[in-house]
């Protein structure tokens, strides 16, 4: 085996391994229009069943949708960020 295939298979193995070792969320959730949030920023999650689940979350999409009483926000949450230093970019969800 060459060293070309020897980085695909640890590539793949990686890739297998963290979707085993997942502890965070996921999925979508719907919230009210404010705070308003946008694909990139950062959201604190809490879990009241799995501790391990808490944490500091960025967010994956948002898709807004307007009515006469306002609007609702569909929100996906994407990886569980840990050891940032610097959080100051985010909507101010923290």
């Amino acid at each position: 085996m060459g060293y070309s295939n020897n980085r695909r298979i640890k590539k793949k193995a990686t890739r297998l391994l963290d979707r085993i070792w997942f502890t965070g969320l996921r999925g979508k959730f719907e919230t009210f229009g404010l705070p308003s949030v946008r694909h990139g920023d950062l959201a604190t999650m809490q879990s009241l069943r799995l501790k391990e689940q808490n944490g500091i979350y960025k967010i994956k999409s948002v898709t807004k949708t307007f009515g006469m009483n306002g609007f609702k926000q569909d929100i996906e949450l994407d990886v569980k960020v840990t050891g940032m230093e610097d959080l100051s970019v985010n909507s101010n969800l923290i």
